[in-house]
């Protein structure tokens, strides 16, 4: 149903999602922990930038981060960019040669129609707040400089701006 391109996106706006409100995250420290290709992920986060969803500093103190709330931003928003029009709704002609006896045919199509239906209301009705899981700054493990897989974000609650590494807590 998602394209490679749509999961990354997914994966990686769940990820900030789950990071303190205005945490600012590099491209290639998301990339690292996401195990999403850096130049890749950088093109995703560049276009989800142009659609609303993130939003981007350069220089120092700067990053990715969301432009609203988790709870703002459904699920259609990350993945729309990246999905053509009507990827679900062609796949029937896809499995179904056109030639197909128009019985078979006609009974996918209408199972497949409640499929879509079902796939878009998910889409229009889950939030980034709802598929990732919110990071707890308040334990020392949280926030730890020496961490193994930790991303470098600026802005994190009780760091006063500096820099802190934070471990994703979210795998979407």
């Amino acid at each position: 149903m998602f394209n490679h391109t749509s999961l990354y996106a997914l994966k990686a706006c769940a990820m900030i999602a789950s990071m303190p409100p205005s945490t600012r995250v590099l491209a290639k420290d998301l990339a690292r922990e996401s195990h999403i290709p850096p130049q890749y992920l950088s093109k995703i986060l560049h276009k989800l930038a142009r659609s609303g969803v993130l939003s981007s500093r350069k220089g120092i103190g700067g990053g990715f981060f969301l432009e609203r709330s988790p709870s703002e931003v459904k699920l259609q928003e990350v993945v729309g960019p990246f999905q053509k029009k009507n990827d679900m709704a062609n796949a029937v002609d896809q499995i179904f040669d056109l030639d197909a006896p128009s019985g078979a045919t006609c009974a996918f199509q209408r199972y497949w129609g409640d499929a879509v239906r079902h796939y878009n209301d998910l889409l229009e009705n889950t939030t980034l707040a709802d598929v990732s899981c919110p990071m707890n700054t308040d334990k020392p493990e949280a926030v730890a400089p020496a961490a193994s897989n930790g991303l470098h974000v600026v802005g994190a609650s009780g760091t006063n701006g500096a820099a802190a590494t934070v471990t994703a807590a979210a795998e979407a």
